[in-house]
């Protein structure tokens, strides 16, 4: 399977029902070749419209058991879904945007703008931002970062690195959202 295929499944199934984000795959990728990070960032959103596309059908079509599935999955709770149908109903796709500094999945968001009937178009092109500037970001960062690491000559010790981090950032996250 091509290097490609990898950030375009993550990337969908994150979209859907997987919890940990394509970033980390990503940064993986990028950390030794930022070229090869950076097209697998337009990978991974490839796969994430196609998942986000689905969980908008789904919120079309059942809305109730879209969200209670989303309720299921580790690192999201009832509050963080009223919080995003909210903001979808109050603020529009425009919300998609935000959604990522507020440490909100973009699936809920996703369901979310299928329950409103936002327009399937206006859903996409939002999500295109939405998504690419965070992958972007993140890998790109985590290229540079890596390299201020003591020992960073070393790929083990990048990789160490990197690892630990993504690990760090997990604890933190489920532990803010009580998982």
């Amino acid at each position: 399977m091509g290097l490609k295929w990898i950030p375009f499944i993550w990337g969908f199934a994150e979209a859907t029902l997987f919890f940990i984000v394509p970033d980390v795959g990503l940064s993986v990728i990028g950390r030794e070749k930022l070229g090869q990070g950076i097209k697998a960032c337009f990978f991974a959103l490839l796969g994430a419209l196609l998942g986000g596309a689905v969980m908008y059908s789904w919120g079309r079509m059942n809305p109730d058991a879209a969200f209670q599935t989303l309720e299921k999955i580790p690192g999201i709770s009832q509050p963080m879904i009223e919080q995003a149908e909210t903001e979808i109903q109050t603020r529009g796709v425009s919300s998609i945007l935000q959604a990522p500094l507020k440490g909100r999945p973009y699936k809920i968001y996703a369901t979310a703008a299928g329950q409103a009937d936002i327009s399937f178009a206006g859903f996409l092109l939002i999500s295109i931002p939405a998504r690419l500037l965070r992958f972007l970001v993140v890998t790109v960062l985590t290229h540079y970062a890596l390299k201020l690491v003591p020992g960073h000559q070393k790929a083990r010790t990048r990789l160490i690195a990197l690892g630990s981090g993504w690990i760090l950032f997990y604890v933190v996250y489920f532990a803010k959202t009580g998982w």
